[in-house]
């Protein structure tokens, strides 16, 4: 029986395998239409991964579909052919295969009989149209999205990213006030309310004491007068707490500087002020507030010069300070000097 369908079996193969191509490229196509899609929002360049995907779909869906769907069988080999004016007799002959009863050979002679007046040629392809116009869609849009990603890439057109914001602007992130304000006698150099969006930077601000007071820290612990709160995430007030320095030296021959020890740094000569040898404050008047810091520790004369020129030759060395960290710098060190 095999033999005597086989020519009708490989026609109805060839069809089978067209529709199965069909089928596989609606799959390849969509597989295209979506990796280009998703290529041209995320990252353009990668258009090309398209081709890949649409050649492995399109395969494995051409042999899923003949596999699955429609590799003819011998029963839809026979129905086919009865189609044909055979009135089931083809049918019938394959459901009573292998039945050698008398009423199973004589329907058997009849079919064979009846077969051999019909062309195999008369059996057409029935291929349906919706299929055709679903693998058109498909193909053209498939298509057409890598043409656009690949345009994308090359940056003829913008991204599907960049459309997208266009036309649904991203949510703004909020923002967030930061508050510089001071206790005791000073003053903050620098922009003292800031609004900062939320991730981001605050401008770098600086502690200034007014004479006769020191810096002491900040509100939240930080003992740096120069400041550049980052990754701000909430409202904040930071307070620059200042106090106040003591009159004069309180010495009493202990090594602590007085009005009658030398100052600190130069033990040897008790009772000199630096300000007899221009190492003071300008116009050679030496002054307790402009020596100190904090109410104790010397940090005028020679101590102040080696400090300051240790910072320009820092900066020097440093190009990538900002020229606005540079200048602050070099400003907090004049205050000193002042």
């Amino acid at each position: 029986m095999t033999n005597l369908l086989k020519s009708y079996n490989t026609r109805l193969t060839k069809e089978a395998i067209i529709k199965s191509l069909i089928c596989g490229l609606i799959v390849g196509f969509s597989a295209l239409l979506i990796s280009s899609l998703v290529f041209w929002i995320v990252n353009p360049a990668l258009w090309w991964l398209g081709a890949i995907f649409f050649a492995l779909f399109t395969t494995a869906g051409t042999f899923f579909f003949y596999q699955k769907v429609y590799r003819p069988s011998a029963r839809q080999v026979a129905k086919r052919i009865d189609g044909l004016g055979l009135e089931e007799r083809m049918l019938t002959m394959t459901q009573l295969e292998g039945d050698d009863s008398y009423i199973a050979v004589r329907q058997r002679q009849d079919a064979i009989s009846a077969l051999s007046t019909i062309n195999a040629k008369l059996l057409k392809m029935a291929i349906s149209v919706p299929l055709i116009v679903c693998a058109s869609v498909t193909g053209v849009l498939g298509l057409g999205t890598t043409t656009v990603s690949a345009l994308s890439a090359a940056g003829v057109i913008s991204s599907g990213k960049d459309v997208i914001e266009e036309v649904i602007p991203p949510a703004p992130k909020p923002e967030f006030e930061i508050n510089y304000d001071v206790k005791g006698s000073g003053m903050i150099e620098g922009d003292v309310f800031q609004i900062v969006v939320q991730g981001e930077s605050a401008t770098g601000v600086l502690a200034v004491p007014d004479d006769d007071w020191a810096f002491t820290e900040w509100s939240d612990g930080s003992t740096n007068p120069y400041r550049e709160d980052g990754n701000v995430q909430e409202n904040m007030t930071i307070i620059a707490n200042f106090s106040k320095l003591q009159d004069g030296f309180p010495g009493d021959g202990d090594g602590q500087p007085g009005e009658d020890d030398g100052a600190p740094g130069d033990p040897e000569q008790p009772g000199k002020k630096p300000g007899d040898d221009g190492q003071g404050i300008k116009g050679g008047e030496w002054e307790a507030r402009n020596q100190v810091i904090d109410g104790q520790t010397y940090y005028g004369g020679k101590t102040y010069e080696n400090a300051y020129e240790d910072m320009l030759e820092d900066l020097a060395q440093n190009g990538e300070i900002p020229d606005e960290l540079r200048k602050v710098i070099e400003s907090y060190f004049e205050t000193i000097e002042q």
